[in-house]
């Protein structure tokens, strides 16, 4: 037995500069697997969250319309630091930015942007919220 734990000892050479290399090139074939992946992730997150400002301010904005029947809407632009004129919310992200758009009939379209989002609009400019249909539309 301790012959063979001699053995082994005296046979220990360590990692050869070949075998490093390999194992680095593994790391970095998996890093760029999986930083792609993430970045897309959080961008999605990103939307997510403009779209459920979009919904939660939404509501709001008909909330203050079904108790101020004879009132009017005016556009206005909400962001983090700038709160609703017509209920009290702000954007949940700093970069986010809200636009309400007064429409015929006291409807109303939301849009709602974010620089760190893809924005799934397919028309372009931002997610759209539309009052009509009480739903995020274009997404």
């Amino acid at each position: 037995m301790n012959r063979i734990a001699t053995k082994l000892r005296s046979n220990e050479d360590g990692l050869t500069i070949l075998q490093i290399l390999v194992v680095i090139g593994i790391l970095v074939i998996l890093a760029a697997i999986a930083v792609p992946t993430f970045t897309s992730q959080k961008s999605a997150g990103v939307d997510s969250s403009v779209q459920m400002d979009l919904h939660t301010y939404g509501v709001q904005v008909e909330l203050w319309k079904a108790h101020n029947p004879s009132g009017s809407l005016v556009a206005e632009t909400v962001s983090a630091d700038a709160p609703a004129t017509y209920a009290e919310f702000r954007a949940s992200l700093d970069d986010t930015s809200i636009e309400l758009i007064p429409q015929a009939d006291g409807e109303f379209q939301l849009v709602g942007t974010n620089p760190q989002g893809d924005g799934s609009n397919p028309e372009g400019g931002g997610i759209v919220y539309d009052s009509v249909q009480e739903a995020v539309i274009g997404s």
